[in-house]
């Protein structure tokens, strides 16, 4: 059952998306439902642990997503900034066009040697 629910939020979720609606509360807001519905369907406990815990549900579900954002935002901030330096480098050498060519070159080679 609880499979179930969780992939219809997701298709909820990807249907949103889609939509061109903004990606940050739409994935945060599904997140915490599923955190509300898991914690309704006593599929887990509590959400926080009971030193950190507040006794408000609704806070709690903000503690952990505050939580969970300062632990990764570091990690995270690293990751983009090497992603995005590796793309401007390979724009810079040309390496997008090159792969175009080589593959463009390998199909048309195939086409013209089946025809």
């Amino acid at each position: 059952m609880n499979i179930f629910i969780c992939l219809i939020i997701i298709a909820i979720t990807g249907i949103l998306l889609m939509e061109r609606y903004q990606p940050q509360p739409i994935l945060i807001g599904m997140g915490i439902l599923m955190m509300y519905i898991a914690y309704e369907g006593i599929w887990i406990n509590t959400i926080l642990d009971e030193s950190q815990s507040t006794g408000v549900l609704v806070f709690d579900a903000m503690d952990i997503v505050r939580i969970t954002t300062s632990e990764n935002v570091v990690s995270l901030g690293l990751m983009i900034m090497t992603c995005a330096g590796y793309a401007k480098y390979m724009e810079y050498i040309g390496a997008g066009t090159r792969l175009a060519h080589t593959f463009i070159k390998r199909i048309s080679l195939r086409f013209y040697i089946s025809c």
